[in-house]
């Protein structure tokens, strides 16, 4: 088993240690490791060292946790990372078949979630003219949906501090209702041509006309 710890801070990610070996060339950085314990030590702390700490265990898939050191004047305040949270249940959308639908999705967490659409269901749904199987973004927007494109939509929040959260959204579409009637009953049509047989023969004539549009 194999550990590191990775800096992210708003200079960019930095390996500092891998097992027992420094890989960082800032002298203040040492790891110290005992059974199955792997310590980040920071020496003489300044502001360049705020940011996320990521400690990373080679599990398959790879663990990963996370601290999160903040800089405030001579104190350091080490600040224990937050799942994420889906605050408020997403809203419901009615549209007309043919029309554009935005589904919106937003949570909280530190660091900051990721989100992600789905289909309930697992089956593709359209986007930008091609078939996916999920969108990543807080905003799901839909154009020209079809009634296909009707039912439950998921929205998924993960930010690497476990339980990852969801929440439901319905998708509603209206479309106008096509009615197909299909008609076979061959002794009604044979009732009909009799009783027209005793017309006269300009009312006969429209009545079968009539008969035969059936």
């Amino acid at each position: 088993m194999i550990v590191a710890w990775v800096h992210t801070s708003a200079h960019g990610k930095a390996v500092l240690t891998v097992g027992t070996h420094v890989l960082t060339n800032n002298p203040r950085v040492s790891v110290h490791v005992e059974r199955n314990s792997w310590t980040l030590i920071l020496e003489a702390v300044t502001s360049a060292d705020r940011g996320r700490y990521m400690c990373q265990v080679s599990t398959v898939p790879p663990t990963n946790m996370y601290a999160y050191v903040q800089v405030v004047g001579m104190n350091v305040v080490t600040v224990p990372p937050v799942p994420p949270l889906i605050p408020s249940p997403l809203g419901d959308v009615s549209v007309e078949e043919g029309a554009n639908a935005t589904l919106t999705c937003e949570a909280t967490g530190d660091p900051p979630p990721a989100l992600t659409w789905r289909r309930e269901d697992g089956l593709p749904f359209a986007l930008a003219g091609t078939k996916v199987l999920e969108y990543k973004g807080s905003q799901l927007a839909l154009v020209s949906v079809q009634r296909e494109t009707a039912g439950a939509f998921l929205c998924v929040a993960t930010n690497g501090v476990p339980p990852a959260v969801s929440s439901r959204a319905l998708l509603y579409v209206k479309c106008e209702s096509v009615v197909t009637v299909s008609v076979n009953m061959p002794g009604l049509r044979r009732a009909l041509y009799r009783d027209v047989e005793g017309l006269s023969d300009e009312r006969s004539t429209s009545l079968r006309s009539n008969v035969l549009m059936w």
